[in-house]
């Protein structure tokens, strides 16, 4: 904003009184965003000033303090671990969609596949420092109605979205991230029978890691409790405001689709996600929770493919086996690499990009 000294201006006085347009209100939103997780509505922008911006930033990096240790991790929200705070703009109905990559390295595409939420945005600190080009597979309840309960089936649904971008060349690069490491091995598994080799880089994902991280965290004696406890944790992970009257109120419902009428009754104060987007994110996690919980890979043939695991140098849990179950995968040998941070959102990215790369 062109402020030499901001300690000498007083702290409770409006940004936009100080001087803030339309587009440094974006450049600060997006700030906010991209390095806290903060999301504010434009009219939450216009009414900041630097006291309420000290304070939010500083409770931010206190998270983030604490979700980079071993600690306790009955205390940890399961629902955090697996996905992020989102917005309208993170949700398309496209199950394609180009990322914006440098496109230096010709002749070689690569295909992302998002985590849990099923959002390419996931992507978005990655992707400009990626040399080739690259599609990202959205893969959510938006995108793929009726399928997303499956590994297997979504795996099929986008296979077809990859055959189209590699007429030209035999070799893949598949890079998964979460959950999406479920489905990346298994369209490696379609794309070998189909004749094509390649590699595969896991970020912080395997089956093993997966169905460990629901077990631990959002493991329910049945399906009704799985249900409300998603939508309990989805709304706190929104909303501070208490849960006990929705609480009350998911109790009462038999369906699905009565406890999502629920939830958006519960939920109003979300004004980063439409009714809709509340309804179809909220589907993607449970489907995805289900999709975890059914999938065995015990029967399955082993990958020929290469496969790069990309571990996180701080977690909030400890896993026995160092390659988190991936000998089980594929027939080679799996490389593993550290890379410094907790998830995906605040581990090093150009570490994350050079890895990738390097495989093309």
């Amino acid at each position: 904003m062109g402020l030499k000294n901001p300690n000498l201006v007083a702290p409770n006085i409006p940004l936009a009184e100080l001087g803030m347009d339309s587009m440094m209100a974006v450049e600060i939103k997006q700030t906010l965003e991209r390095e806290f997780d903060i999301l504010l509505t434009a009219q939450d922008i216009r009414n900041l000033n630097f006291a309420k911006l000290k304070k939010m930033t500083n409770k931010a990096e206190q998270e983030e303090a604490y979700d980079a240790t071993e600690a306790d991790t009955n205390d940890l929200d399961g629902l955090k671990i697996l996905t992020r705070k989102l917005q309208d703009s993170d949700l398309s109905p496209d199950i394609s969609v180009e990322v914006a990559t440098k496109r230096e390295v010709a002749g070689s595409e690569i295909f992302f596949i998002p985590g849990v939420d099923g959002c390419a945005s996931v992507y978005k600190l990655v992707e400009a420092k990626i040399k080739s080009s690259a599609i990202c597979l959205q893969h959510g309840a938006l995108n793929m109605p009726g399928v997303t309960r499956s590994v297997m089936k979504s795996a099929a649904y986008l296979l077809p979205h990859i055959l189209e971008k590699m007429t030209s060349q035999k070799e893949f690069l598949i890079v998964g991230y979460s959950f999406g490491s479920l489905i990346a091995i298994e369209l490696a598994r379609l794309l070998e029978d189909k004749n094509f080799f390649g590699r595969l880089i896991l970020i912080d994902g395997t089956p093993d890691l997966m169905k460990f991280l629901i077990e631990k965290f959002l493991n329910h004696s049945s399906e009704q409790e799985l249900q409300n406890d998603i939508l309990l944790r989805f709304r706190k992970m929104y909303l501070e405001s208490d849960n006990e009257m929705f609480a009350l109120e998911l109790k009462k419902c038999n369906t699905w689709e009565e406890k999502l009428k629920v939830l958006t009754h519960f939920s109003k104060e979300i004004n980063v996600l439409t009714v809709e987007n509340q309804k179809f994110l909220c589907s993607t996690i449970y489907d995805h929770i289900i999709a975890v919980q059914d999938y065995n890979i015990s029967s399955l043939p082993r990958l020929k493919s290469s496969v790069i695991l990309l571990k996180p140098t701080l977690t909030p849990i400890t896993f026995g086996e160092e390659d988190y179950g991936l000998h089980k995968v594929t027939e080679n040998a799996v490389q593993i690499h550290y890379v410094e941070g907790t998830h995906i959102t605040m581990m090093d990215n150009d570490k994350i990009a050079s890895f990738i790369n390097e495989a093309l």
